[in-house]
């Protein structure tokens, strides 16, 4: 039988499987949306509320350790999960869930969970990686090396004969895991995961990713749809180099993975070591979140033991606090990749200043105004966090109000700073109305000019401020950062639709009964 054939078969059969069907409709609905020129958060929010056990599972995972920061407060309806993470973030973690819902009460779902783990480890790797050479579509980098293994999830999942006759040729006859699976299901995974996520309308970049990269090393990408495939198979490799069979040691796998990354992402082993780290924390809070334990995972035991011992460092030592940073990878260790297209970042601008608009017609409460505004600045232009800061004549300073992104509860409470103060940028940007951009917070030209509070409340290398005047006094500031130097990017259209956004919270603070 051709290949075609055989795939017909494979997904003839899977049709006829219990639960796949309802998999199926549920993930292309989510797609549908996603894909759609006029994407609709609210058309969003309604098919996840149509199924109980998914609605239940992503308020459970919104109100995570991971996500809880943006909120506030508890997420306690769709609607609001939605409006406070926004739209890519609630579609990836609606997609993840799905996914993961089918797993919990197979007879094979132990070594689903196995898989389910280092998928979601590739998936944050992917991400984290991504926020450096595609910091727009990051989320979607994150689904890509998600849903690279769909073909193992589904033959684990559906064909458990299938899955047990590729492993007794794997461990019996030692074929490689290609070639067995090959023989048994007459094709690989990546063409069986290929067929059902066609078939689950993923956009063909993504159902790209579930191929394996060329061997060799890997050339710098010429485009984004290539950009994606490399980071997709990055997390996974990484993955693939940490699950190394008991007597392989971790370390010599991602040695070699960093000669074969090394033209397009160099960076050292603690480097690999601090982006493992801050990946699998992440990973475990989500594992946590939806009741794995990983008490009894191998793969996770595995990923602690090279972590403690780190023996992808040159000098085979554990990597010191010295040369650990916050930055997994360090953008001087990169080469320049052409700017991201804004248009991701204007529609989605766009898009939330109208459903803002309709917001603030007739009652509402500002507070959810607020939230909604800043999550639509973080999600649209990738910060890591933004902040609304708000005048405070009584205490003569400008005072964290709220905010959203990374560790924003925890930052707005100590985000302060003088109305009068010595001259620094903040008192520049609110004493005459400008607004800024600091590339590079270490930048000689600008580094005596950040005051010292702000180094020890913060370390992101750069942040952009826009005031709010009223009558030539600034009522509140707008702060937005990225941990990277020289990485905020802003376009003239993409300022004009953040001073959009920035009148509809100034008209808030207004009508607000403390305005």
């Amino acid at each position: 039988m051709s290949d075609v054939e055989v795939l017909k078969a494979l997904l003839a059969r899977l049709q006829d499987k219990p639960g796949f069907p309802a998999l199926s409709e549920s993930v292309a609905a989510i797609n549908e949306i996603t894909n759609s020129d006029d994407q609709n958060i609210d058309d969003l929010a309604v098919i996840i509320s149509r199924d109980v056990g998914l609605t239940t599972s992503l308020l459970r995972v919104a109100n995570s350790a991971s996500y809880r920061a943006a909120s506030g407060k508890g997420i306690s309806t769709v609607s609001r999960a939605v409006n406070v993470l926004g739209f890519s973030t609630l579609r990836d973690i609606a997609l993840t869930v799905v996914l993961f819902n089918q797993m919990k009460s197979h007879p094979s779902a132990r070594e689903l969970k196995e898989a389910f783990l280092r998928a979601q480890l590739a998936g944050t790797l992917a991400r984290e990686a991504g926020r450096l050479f595609m910091p727009r579509q990051a989320e979607e980098v994150y689904t890509a090396a998600l849903f690279h293994s769909l073909g193992q999830f589904l033959t684990l999942l559906y064909f458990p004969e299938e899955a047990q006759g590729i492993r007794a040729l794997i461990q019996q006859q030692g074929l490689a895991e290609h070639g067995a699976v090959t023989q048994v299901l007459g094709v690989d995974f990546a063409r069986l995961g290929q067929a059902v996520a066609e078939q689950w309308h993923f956009p063909t970049p993504l159902v790209r990713c579930l191929q394996e990269l060329p061997e060799g090393i890997i050339e710098r990408p010429e485009t984004p749809e290539d950009t994606l495939w490399m980071l997709s198979g990055f997390g996974n490799e990484v993955c693939a180099s940490l699950a190394a069979n008991p007597g392989q040691t971790p370390g010599e796998g991602l040695s070699r993975l960093r000669q074969r990354f090394a033209q397009v992402m160099a960076f050292s082993g603690p480097q690999l070591h601090t982006l493992v780290q801050k990946s699998f924390d992440d990973a475990k809070v989500f594992a946590s979140t939806m009741g794995v334990s990983l008490a009894q995972s191998s793969f996770a035991k595995q990923v602690t033991t090279w972590m403690e011992s780190d023996p992808d460092d040159e000098n085979g030592q554990k990597p010191s606090a010295e040369n650990t940073t916050a930055d997994a990878l360090t953008p001087a260790s990169l080469p320049k990749m052409p700017k991201a297209p804004s248009n991701d970042a204007h529609q989605m601008l766009s898009t939330g200043i109208n459903k803002l608009s309709h917001s603030m017609v007739g009652d509402f409460r500002v507070d959810d105004i607020l939230r909604m505004a800043l999550d639509i600045l973080l999600q649209a232009m990738d910060f890591q966090r933004v902040l609304l800061c708000m005048r405070d004549d009584k205490s003569g300073y400008m005072v964290g109000r709220s905010g959203c992104g990374k560790d924003a509860a925890m930052v707005v409470r100590k985000f302060r700073f003088p109305l009068q103060d010595t001259p620094n940028v903040f008192q520049l940007s609110i004493d005459n109305g400008v607004d800024l951009v600091i590339k590079d917070i270490a930048d000689p030209k600008i580094v005596g000019k950040i005051p010292p509070w702000y180094r020890a409340t913060l370390s992101a290398r750069s942040f952009a401020l826009m005031p709010l005047m009223v009558k030539g006094k600034a009522v509140a500031l707008i702060y937005c950062d990225k941990q990277q130097a020289n990485s905020i990017v802003i376009t003239e259209k993409e300022l004009s639709l953040m001073k959009t956004l920035r009148n509809q919270i100034l008209l808030a603070i207004k009508q607000s009964p403390t305005g």
